[in-house]
């Protein structure tokens, strides 16, 4: 004995198919969005997944924001796809008093030492207020 089935029935598999249709694809396409990312801080990492597509996009959604001053490798606007890892070397404000002339500077060394160096200062002869091993502060 054969079976009809009505329109109305084959209307609802249709819309049913439909439905099933969208969701698999939604799935699919979130799931390809999706992107885990390494976030390299001053040497110690952290892993962010997010469906964000550039640099700045993966940063803000680990809780972090960008100074002027900091330097992030790839740039900010670069695209991010699936394993990337971003580089940021926070920006310290460091005071300078050399010879009675103070001046500010802005450096991405991680201690006194460090800065001296990127500073071409490290061969110099002078004292110091703080030891050459000493980390320099973030200021939030």
């Amino acid at each position: 004995m054969s079976r009809s089935i009505s329109p109305t029935s084959k209307k609802v598999q249709i819309v049913a198919g439909g439905v099933l249709l969208t969701v698999v694809a939604g799935t699919g396409t979130a799931m390809a969005m999706q992107k885990d990312v390494t976030i390299e801080i001053d040497g110690e990492t952290t892993s962010v997944s997010t469906f964000r597509g550039d640099v700045n996009g993966a940063l803000k959604a680990a809780g972090i924001s960008l100074t002027e001053h900091d330097v992030v490798l790839p740039a900010a606007d670069t695209s991010v796809s699936n394993g990337d890892i971003i580089t940021l070397q926070r920006a310290r404000l460091v005071q300078l008093n050399i010879d009675g002339e103070v001046r500010d500077v802005w450096t991405t060394a991680q201690t006194v030492e460090e800065a001296l160096a990127q500073l071409d200062l490290d061969n110099r002869e002078f004292g110091l207020s703080a030891s050459r091993s000493q980390r320099l502060p973030i200021d939030d």
